[in-house]
C-alpha cells in the first residue's frame, strides 16, 4: 500500500515537473519576442535619436552659414557705403580745388590786367610829359658853341631862326603823333620807343 502511494506521487511529481517545464519553455518562449522587440524599440529610439542629433548637427551648420553670409553681406554693404562715401569726399574735395584753383587763376588774371592797365597809364603819362615838355623846348633855339647845348628865346627873331622853331614845332607834333599811335599798336611797348629824337640845333 505504501509502495503504490509512493508510486503515484513520484508519477505526480513527473507530471508535475513536466508541466513546470512545459510552462518554463512557454515563458521563455513568450519572453523571447519581448526581448527582441525590446530591442528593435531601442534601434527604433536610437535611430530616432541619431535622426534628431543629425538635424540638430545640420541646423547648427544651416544657421552658421546663414550667419556668415549675413555678416558677409553686411560686411559688403558697409565697403559699398564707404567706397560711396569716399567717392562723394573725393569729388567734393576735387570741386573745391578747382574752385580754388579758378578762384586764385582768376584773382591772378585780375591783379595782372590791374597791374598791365596801371603801367599803361603810368606810360602813358610819362610819355604825355615827354611829348610836352619837347614841345615846350620846340619853342626855344639850341645854342652850338656851349657843352651842353642851352636853349634861348632871342627877344626878335630872325627869319631863319623862326622857321627852326616853326620845324622844330612841326617835328615835335609829328612825333608826338607817332608815338601815340605805336603806343596804341604795342601798348607794352618801353618808354623809350616812345621817346623821339630832339631836335637838330639851330645856328
Amino acid at each position: 500500500m505504501s509502495d503504490s502511494n509512493g508510486l503515484k506521487r513520484t508519477i505526480d511529481q513527473v507530471v508535475e515537473d513536466e508541466h513546470s517545464d512545459q510552462v518554463n519553455d512557454q515563458q521563455v518562449v513568450e519572453d523571447k519576442p519581448k526581448e527582441q522587440t525590446r530591442l528593435e524599440n531601442n534601434n527604433d529610439i536610437s535611430k530616432q535619436q541619431q535622426k534628431r542629433r543629425g538635424q540638430r548637427l545640420f541646423g547648427v551648420v544651416l544657421g552658421t552659414l546663414n550667419k556668415f553670409n549675413s555678416e558677409n553681406t553686411q560686411r559688403q554693404e558697409q565697403a559699398r557705403n564707404r567706397q560711396a562715401i569716399e567717392a562723394k569726399l573725393q569729388k567734393r574735395l576735387d570741386e573745391e580745388k578747382s574752385a580754388i584753383q579758378a578762384s586764385l587763376l582768376k584773382d591772378q588774371e585780375e591783379r595782372s590786367r590791374i597791374k598791365q592797365q596801371q603801367q599803361q597809364d603810368l606810360d602813358q603819362k610819362r610819355i604825355q610829359m615827354v611829348h610836352l615838355h619837347q614841345q615846350r623846348l620846340a619853342c626855344y633855339l639850341t645854342t652850338t658853341s656851349t657843352s651842353p647845348p642851352l636853349k634861348y628865346l632871342p627877344k626878335v627873331l630872325l627869319p631863319h631862326q623862326k622857321q627852326c622853331i616853326d620845324d622844330q614845332i612841326s617835328q615835335a607834333a609829328k612825333a608826338t603823333t607817332e608815338s601815340v599811335a605805336q603806343t596804341l599798336n604795342h601798348p607794352s611797348s618801353p618808354l623809350s620807343r616812345h621817346n623821339s629824337k630832339s631836335p637838330e640845333p639851330a645856328d
